[in-house]
């Protein structure tokens, strides 16, 4: 057999799995072993708090103005079927 006809292995290009497994242990914590001070903790904590705040009131304003509008169509036709009895 000829060098320029030699037949693939497994070992020269990875497969599905092995990538999938690469990315399970990329995803496995390890100990950051740091010191954050009280002035950056806090910090960080007020951020997140914010964020968090800022993405539930995102989420109630998506929701609400649907459940406005619907509330006014029911308001608008017993409105209309009071005048007119």
């Amino acid at each position: 057999m000829s060098p320029t006809h030699r037949k693939e292995t497994n070992m020269e290009r990875p497969t599905s799995s092995y990538l999938l497994i690469t990315c399970f242990v990329l995803m496995i914590p390890q100990y950051a072993l740091a010191y954050i001070g009280p002035g950056a903790s806090i910090s960080e904590l007020r951020t997140t708090i914010i964020l968090l705040g800022v993405v539930s009131l995102a989420l109630v304003a998506l929701a609400w103005y649907p459940i406005k509008k619907l509330v006014g169509k029911k308001r608008e036709k017993n409105r209309d079927d009071s005048e007119t009895s």
